[in-house]
């Protein structure tokens, strides 16, 4: 679970009121060094979710393909090619359901990349200048 902003700055006047306290303490050297320390972790936590979102907010370019089965009307596939397509794929009866899930697939394989520190791609098209989905021939399976 993510911490909210609320609860990180919470998290962070307990920390600078606890460092007070110690402050106050005869051990002002070692209060000052341990407020200094708090601060510096207090914003390397902030710099790190603001990555997270911005990273959340990337817009990946979509590929959507039609399978057609055997005796009915088939299903859309959609995946991001940036991911490799078994990575971050996801089905569904209409195009649109296969995309409103591949966002959360994404949104899980991005939560999981930056928890396991592994690599995130960098999208490879400028959502702004190209249109990000892209339809691909129908695929017959019959």
């Amino acid at each position: 679970m993510i911490p909210k902003v609320g609860d990180i700055v919470k998290l962070r006047d307990d920390a600078v009121a606890e460092a007070n306290r110690l402050y106050g303490d005869c051990r002002a050297i070692n209060a000052l060094h341990a407020k200094n320390l708090l601060e510096v972790a207090f914003e390397l936590v902030v710099s790190k979710f603001k990555l997270r979102d911005a990273i959340m907010k990337r817009k990946y370019p979509i590929e959507i393909h039609h399978i057609k089965e055997k005796d009915c009307e088939g299903y859309f596939l959609a995946f991001h090619p940036d991911f490799g397509c078994s990575a971050c794929s996801a089905t569904g009866e209409t195009e649109e359901e296969a995309i409103n899930l591949l966002n959360q697939v994404r949104r899980d394989v991005l939560e999981y990349y930056i928890k396991e520190g592994k690599n995130i791609p960098e999208p490879s098209r400028d959502p702004l200048r190209m249109n990000y989905i892209q339809r691909k021939a129908t695929h017959d399976r019959r």
